[in-house]
């Protein structure tokens, strides 16, 4: 019931026509021509990409309790990754994945998936009936920066903010780029890249595809509880989508910015299950699209936002071609806020976002609306020169009640950003979803809201000279949610029921060491990060010795070394984890693994690049989640052109 709950699907009529990889992109290309949309970030803000090398993904915080990832750091072999595949190869982050290609969602420092926020340019990608967002749909397109943790705590969410912010082209530039990948498993990625920059206007495209079809071995329960072995026959997954991004600067300084995006997704898979019934072969399918529009401003010492964004979700599920459930999902949201930075020390933001939630699906017996409102007012001071306080009053404004969401945050940093250090404490609130509400059968509508508290605190060293850069990270966290929702099973009835827990506690540390040496004919770069959670339910706050949360592994750890020379490039990524209990009694478990990535490119000249990716070297038997294996030793291949290369001259710089 929980698997089939978290497959995302889409209408019949695109099950069968659109899913075809040229004309799913036609479609995407029609449908997205008419809702590109405007959103704001200052076009001069934006960064400058050089493509012409392959270039991939590297964990950078740009302050300490934040992770930052762009797509220009460090090299793998797609330009348009998975956001699953860059939190599990480049992050000790406990990633879900139903087999390759199926949902994938993240578990943040022992919180459930729909404790944590995804953002997409604004817009929030968070379903409305399921509470969380598919990170295999999601990709890290060219140009994009993902941020994750809690930055200012601007989430009311208990677990991570997962933020995805797209630049524009800077002014002068001008590029079409493609990228083509093959390899094990049937798999293909092609993805395009047109950017335009001039002094008033900006404009970014980019299609991609991401397909495979898989067969290989996968895991379903025997009556006496055994393990048998099975194969899965024709699974397949599809995943396409087109992006735009335009910008352009109005009269007064104002400021016109948008994102679009549509993605169209199909997947084929049996679905494992216990005793000696008939396997089923279930299909599923989802048409997701994020929209938005704003105008920022700056008047004397203000500045004014206001934006308006569109998520919507159209998803159907099959088992053996019978239509199983239909859901539709709208999520519009309005966002208007003012800060400045006054005269002296004390600086001032004033949010407001109204949120409007509709869901129409066959497993509720009608359908269901909900309207929320975040009003917040952050105040930012300097106590000295190194020492900054932030104070925040959030309140959640329902129909029926309201809530206040305090936040505080103590930041250190010396005056040469060597040093430092933060004490964050902040409350936070989840709203049951739908699903745990209206689910036919087993919702319950007397669910009550999840309340946290977040309490963490960290430092960071940094040491950089003309050829050296080293860096330090750690952090400690204490997560405190009640009334925290579990499904379990109603006596003996073979449903199951979301019910309130007393009290989850997760508490643990993250570190991070990264390092790059500059040598006269070569680069050297080193990652390290390592995280500890322990998680589990707590009569008292405190946690004892115990059963650990389900699927959240107590040890993590990733690991990149990265050797650049001239026109080449070899990097290795490692990933070992901790078992991840499968049930609450600590019976069952999926045993720990370790895996290891080798990526190498070679760029031919400054148009074109190629590159080759071992995945699961190491030939691991690993599954995140039960009964769904991970693909093990796989080879992938593929080019990079750049057919209209432009980079600014020093003259076109600002």
């Amino acid at each position: 019931m929980r698997i089939r709950a978290l497959c995302i699907s889409i209408e019949r009529s695109l099950h069968y026509g659109l899913i075809c990889g040229r004309s799913l992109l036609l479609g995407c290309s029609m449908l997205l021509a008419v809702s590109t949309c405007l959103v704001a970030q200052p076009i001069s803000d934006t960064l400058e990409l050089s493509l012409a090398e392959v270039k991939a993904l590297r964990a950078a915080s740009p302050m300490a309790g934040v992770v930052e990832i762009s797509d220009t750091s460090l090299r793998l072999s797609s330009s348009a990754p998975a956001l699953s595949d860059v939190l599990q190869q480049l992050t000790p982050y406990a990633v879900r994945i139903y087999g390759t290609g199926g949902v994938a969602t993240l578990a943040y420092r022992g919180s459930a998936a729909h404790h944590s926020e995804v953002l997409w340019n604004g817009v929030p990608l968070n379903s409305g009936f399921l509470g969380m967002s598919d990170l295999s749909m999601m990709v890290l397109a060219t140009g994009d920066i993902l941020r994750i943790g809690q930055d200012g705590a601007p989430s009311v969410l208990p677990g991570a903010l997962l933020q995805l912010q797209s630049s524009l082209p800077d002014s002068g530039e001008h590029k079409v780029d493609m990228d083509l990948t093959g390899g094990s498993f049937g798999s293909l990625n092609a993805s395009a890249h047109l950017a335009a920059g001039g002094k008033r206007l900006a404009y970014r495209l980019q299609p991609y595809v991401r397909r495979s079809r898989n067969d290989f071995a996968y895991l379903t329960h025997k009556a006496d509880g055994g393990d048998s072995l099975g194969r899965r026959k024709s699974a397949s997954y599809i995943h396409a989508g087109l992006q735009q991004h335009l910008g352009c600067t109005l009269q007064g300084g104002t400021l016109l910015k948008g994102h679009s995006m549509l993605v169209l997704s199909q997947r084929e898979l049996p679905e494992p299950i216990s005793g000696d019934a008939v396997e089923r072969e279930q299909r599923s399918g989802e048409l997701q699209g994020a929209h938005s529009l704003s105008l920022d401003r700056r008047s004397g010492q203000w500045d004014w936002h206001a934006g308006i964004g569109l998520h919507h979700q159209v998803y159907r599920y099959y088992i053996l071609d019978h239509d199983a459930s239909t859901t539709r999902a709208w999520t519009g949201q309005l966002s208007l806020s003012a800060s400045t930075k006054g005269q002296g020390p004390l600086s001032a933001e004033t949010h407001a976002v109204l949120r409007h939630e509709w869901v129409s699906s066959d497993n509720y017996q009608e359908r269901h609306i909900r309207q929320s409102a975040l009003l917040s007012q952050h105040l930012r001071g300097n106590i000295t020169r190194d020492l900054t306080a932030l104070l925040q009053a959030r309140m959640l404004v329902r129909r029926d009640r309201a809530d206040l969401l305090p936040a505080m945050e103590v930041r250190y940093m010396d005056h040469k950003g060597r040093h430092e250090g933060y004490l964050s404490f902040a409350r936070a609130l989840r709203q049951p979803t739908f699903n745990e509400l209206y689910w036919n059968p087993g919702g319950n509508p007397g669910l009550a809201d999840e309340q946290g508290l977040r309490t963490e605190t960290g430092a960071a060293l940094r040491w950089n000279t003309d050829h050296r850069n080293l860096s330090l990270d750690i952090h400690f966290f204490h997560h405190v949610i009640r009334n925290w929702v579990a499904w379990r099973p109603e006596g003996a009835s073979p449903y199951w029921s979301p019910l309130n827990l007393g009290r989850v506690v997760s508490t643990g540390l993250e570190s991070r060491i990264r390092g790059q040496h500059k040598l006269p004919f070569a680069r050297i770069g080193l990652e390290l990060s390592y995280l500890f959670t322990r998680a589990g339910e707590s009569a008292s706050g405190r946690l004892q010795p115990g059963p650990q949360l389900t699927y959240t592994p107590r040890h993590a750890f990733s690991g990149m070394l990265q050797y650049e020379h001239k026109a080449r490039s070899l990097s290795l990524r490692a990933l070992v984890q901790d078992r991840r209990y499968t049930r609450t009694d600590l019976s069952g478990w999926l045993p720990a693994f370790a895996t290891m990535d080798l990526t190498a490119s070679h760029r031919i000249n400054p148009w074109a690049n190629l590159y080759l990716t071992f995945n699961n070297i190491t030939n691991t038997n690993y599954q995140l989640i039960a009964w769904y294996p991970m693909p093990r030793l796989r080879v992938e291949g593929g080019f990079r052109l750049q057919l209209i290369p432009h980079e600014r001259t020093p003259a076109d710089k600002p």
